[in-house]
């Protein structure tokens, strides 16, 4: 009796595996089925690519760089990395699939915190500090102060003025937006205005909008009296001494 429901359990067993694999091999069938139906269904065919996010590239020239062609099944697009390669301004890319038959290629463009010219060559420094070449359509679309001396300042300087740009530029960007050019004089940042200069002292972010308030006060003060600023020194102005020297087109100069 024993060796009898030994020989069922066996049994019973091993049709449970035959059916296993039955099972799974049905399913991989039907997977592979459905995986080769999807690829060739014409309705997922691409008809339309997209691009959005472009600002300062034209979006027809990222098309072709991308160079994604309309027709190939929906799940066949991706996108190449080496694009970034071809072109810098291009900080990241995405594709998104909208189904049935639209690619959408979004894209992060860099943006510009300064420009410098080197043998009649305009190049951008970007806010994450990567150096690009310039581009008409940024320039017209953004206001980027051109750094004097960049081929002559150290990288260390380069990584305060780069902060101290960046903290203007998200603190106080109507005063960003006026500069116009900027290089050291001395041990101080000099900023020019369109109508006077500043000299801003060493380019840290720990006084920025205190500095920057102080030159706001002085201009609307002088504007109040119809006064001609030349220049706006705040090289003395730290946490424990708040003055400025301010000297006027006339020539007279005071403190404040």
């Amino acid at each position: 009796m024993k060796k009898h429901r030994r020989s069922k359990k066996k049994t019973g067993l091993g049709f449970k595996l035959i059916l296993a694999v039955f099972i799974l091999f049905a399913l991989a069938t039907a997977v592979h089925f459905v995986y080769n139906f999807i690829l060739n269904w014409d309705k997922l065919n691409v008809s339309k690519i997209e691009i959005k996010g472009t600002s300062a590239l034209n979006s027809e020239y990222v098309k072709k760089l991308v160079d994604l062609k309309k027709g190939a099944n929906i799940f066949s697009y991706k996108l190449d990395k080496a694009v970034f390669q071809q072109e810098q301004w291009i900080e990241n890319a995405w594709l998104k699939r909208i189904y049935p038959d639209k690619i959408l290629v979004k894209i992060k463009e860099r943006v510009p915190a300064a420009m410098f010219i080197e043998s009649g060559r305009k190049f951008v420094i970007t806010v994450d500090n990567k150096v690009v070449r310039s581009i008409a359509s940024a320039e017209k679309i953004y206001k980027i102060p051109v750094w004097g001396d960049y081929l002559k300042t150290s990288d260390e300087k380069r990584g305060e003025i780069m902060a101290f740009l960046k903290d203007v530029r998200t603190k106080e960007n109507a005063f960003y937006e006026g500069i116009r050019s900027f290089s050291m004089d001395g041990g101080s940042l000099k900023i020019n205005m369109d109508d006077y200069a500043v000299l801003f002292g060493e380019p840290v972010v720990g006084l920025v909008s205190e500095k920057l308030k102080s030159v706001g006060d002085i201009v609307k003060d002088a504007a109040a009296k119809g006064q001609e600023l030349k220049y706006i020194d705040l090289s003395p102005f730290t946490k424990k001494m708040r003055s400025a020297i301010i000297k006027l087109q006339k020539g007279d100069e005071n403190n404040k």
